[in-house]
C-alpha cells in the first residue's frame, strides 16, 4: 500500500485484522524514533524505542511484524527478530 502524502514514502505498512497502521523510525542515537499513522494518513502515535538486543542495524533491510503497538514494536531483520520497547512506559522484569 503506498502511504499518502504525509506520510514518509519509505514508511511500511503492516496490516492487521480490521485495520493496519503505516510504521515508520529513525535513529535518535541510542533510541528510536517510531511513528504510526492509519490508513488515512492521521498520525497515531509518535514515541522513542530502545531494543532490546544491541545489534540491530537501521541501515539494513528491515521489516516491522506483529505484534506491534505503541508499548512495543517488533522488526524482523535477516534471520533476527527485534523487540523495542517504548522507554516512556515502566515495564516489570
Amino acid at each position: 500500500m503506498t502511504p499518502p502524502s504525509n506520510i514518509p514514502s519509505d514508511a511500511q505498512w503492516l496490516g492487521g485484522i480490521g485495520a493496519g497502521a503505516f510504521y515508520w523510525m529513525e535513529s535518535k542515537t541510542e533510541l528510536y524514533e517510531i511513528t504510526s499513522w492509519n490508513e488515512d494518513g492521521k498520525q497515531l502515535w509518535r514515541a522513542l524505542f530502545s531494543p532490546t538486543k544491541s545489534n540491530f542495524d537501521i541501515h539494513q533491510s528491515y521489516d516491522f511484524t506483529y505484534l506491534s503497538h505503541h508499548l512495543e514494536v517488533n522488526i524482523l531483520q535477516g534471520k533476527e527478530k527485534y523487540t523495542f520497547h517504548n522507554v516512556a512506559y515502566k515495564r516489570d522484569r
